[in-house]
């Protein structure tokens, strides 16, 4: 693995364990100096096993003046969009639910008053981003609530941007130009990405999952890091914990197989644990559940929900997708040409795509407002 993309791993497992263990605090009453001290080594502690179990690159990568050209100008333009769409309290998702969760988390003595209000800001989210505020902004005494969140999501969305360039062109310098070209032109992605919703986290967490596992072909314990990022999945969102499962369905016979399982468990325990406490102890019912009845079930019968969602999955595919769309039938074409199937994680991303529409079936809310409002993340 080059030494970018390690370090960017390193970063992502960082933040993660340190909003894991401060909610954990947290349930635990620990005063801010116990909390800070215990924060303090497990980083360390991460840092030490990560560096032994994912050791540097011991010959220089290759980078040639070209890559480097590309580079710099892939930032800039990345850059010069993310100033152009920046917007100080983010979307409706992150000052309404992400952000005002994390405020309720600074504060040690009433974080859980964020439980009270069941109608809008939905308590029953898991606490990945907001616990992971929550304690840097405590760190800040009450400051910086605003800046960063902001942060973090201009990390995330660079961070993205600059795994995938490097892992492509490690294999085809021209292909990743043109992914990089692609991602950066597109303004939709860079106005998700800075909106501060939890959304680009969780695809941030599943890319890296999905580059871990292909690691582990050469190294095993990459199974631990694989696993350890989908555990973040499930702790960032709902969603999360779906994509999660149907990531470890597909991939049973590493993840399951005697030898590799005590790596597996070893990546899941300490998310788990966390999401097991939330969500057993503290989280409301989740607002799509709780809802269900037996006429939503009968909506898995009503042809005109499926038109719906077909026809706006569609328009949101060709309106801000038209390259994916594209990508994909060559794909498929190059796939029939070569007379090979289409690669295993093609085939459970496809899936994972298929149970997110399933979902709108079974909404217990008006279908075109759930549409319009969640699709196209």
């Amino acid at each position: 693995m080059q030494n970018s993309i390690r370090h960017i791993f390193l970063a992502g497992l960082s933040m993660v364990c340190i909003s894991i263990m401060y909610f954990l605090l947290l349930v635990m009453r620990a005063p801010m100096p116990v909390i800070l001290a215990v924060v303090a080594a497990g980083i360390i502690l991460l840092f030490t096993w990560f560096k032994k179990a994912v050791p540097a690159i011991t010959t220089p990568e290759r980078h040639t003046e070209l890559y480097t050209v590309i580079v710099i100008a892939g930032l800039t333009w990345l850059g010069h969009d993310i100033y152009l769409f920046s917007d100080r309290h983010g979307g409706w998702d992150a000052w309404a639910i992400w952000n005002y969760h994390a405020r309720f988390l600074s504060d040690s003595a009433h974080w859980q008053m964020m439980f009270v209000n069941h109608g809008n800001d939905h308590p029953d989210y898991p606490l990945c981003l907001p616990s992971f505020f929550g304690f840097l902004i405590r760190l800040c005494s009450g400051r910086g609530y605003m800046f960063i969140p902001f942060a973090f999501s201009v990390f995330i969305t660079i961070a993205i941007v600059a795994i995938l360039f490097s892992a492509l062109a490690k294999k085809n310098l021209l292909i990743a130009a043109i992914v990089l070209y692609l991602i950066v032109t597109d303004t939709f992605f860079v106005h998700t990405g800075i909106s501060q919703y939890a959304d680009t986290p969780l695809a941030f967490f599943l890319l890296c999952a999905l580059i871990s596992l292909d690691q582990s072909v050469a190294h095993k314990k990459y199974i631990i890091i694989s696993a350890a990022f989908l555990g973040c999945c499930a702790w960032t969102k709902n969603e999360g914990a779906i994509l999660a499962l149907v990531f470890l369905a597909f991939n049973a016979i590493v993840f399951f197989d005697k030898k590799n399982i005590r790596y597996t468990f070893t990546g899941l325990v300490l998310p788990l644990l966390a999401l097991l406490v939330f969500k057993l102890c503290y989280a409301p019912p989740n607002d799509i559940t709780s809802g269900f009845t037996t006429k939503t079930l009968s909506q898995a019968f009503d042809a005109a929900s499926y038109r719906l969602i077909f026809n706006t999955f569609k328009d949101n595919l060709h309106d801000k997708f038209h390259y994916m769309e594209i990508l994909f039938f060559i794909y498929l074409a190059l796939c029939m040409l070569r007379r090979k199937r289409p690669s295993l994680h093609f085939v459970m991303l496809i899936f994972c795509l298929l149970v997110y529409l399933s979902f709108y079936i079974f909404s217990s809310h008006d279908l075109q407002w759930h549409l319009n409002t969640s699709l196209d993340r």
